[in-house]
């Protein structure tokens, strides 16, 4: 996916369906249905930084969090998902980097993820490397793997892109 076929904006109550929607999309193999509560308490809260990705046309493909615990410097990523029909295009991609560079702006030293086992080469592959795995630590049959990139930009030949 090339950068001029989509653009990235901050989360607007008015996009909450939408993400509900990708949310949807990724259930039951990335997200347990159960899980759909906490999503939807997330971006109803009100300290949260989420951004999303959508196409020139206005389809929104993408959301994600994240937030940065200024005492550690320790930076972190929630609920990141791509509309499933957009997997394997690049968009992914592009919505990790640009919440790497808030968390970069931010401060963040280093940033952890809770994903599952199902997206964990997505984050490896991007130089994340495994804490710990906890069998069926969101749900049944979805394992809770806990990453972390440190230092942020260490795998990174070019952090310009963040």
């Amino acid at each position: 996916m090339a950068q001029q076929e989509y653009r990235i904006r901050p989360y607007t109550s008015s996009d909450r369906s939408a993400c509900l929607a990708l949310f949807d999309s990724n259930t039951p193999e990335f997200f347990a249905p159960s899980e759909r509560n906490d999503f939807t308490a997330f971006i109803d809260g009100p300290d949260a930084s989420i951004i999303v990705l959508e196409t020139l046309d206005g389809e929104l493909i993408g959301c994600g969090g994240y937030y940065v615990r200024a005492a550690s410097g320790t930076g972190g990523l929630a609920w990141g998902m791509i509309a499933r029909h957009w997997h394997r295009r690049g968009a992914g991609r592009m919505l990790l980097h640009r919440r790497l560079r808030s968390l970069r702006t931010a401060g963040a030293l280093s940033v952890t993820v809770h994903t599952s086992q199902h997206s964990r080469g997505f984050f490896e592959r991007e130089g994340f490397e495994e804490v710990r795995v906890v069998p069926d630590g969101f749900a049944s049959g979805i394992d809770m793997v806990e990453l972390r990139l440190q230092p942020i930009f260490r795998n990174h030949a070019d952090s310009r892109m963040f």
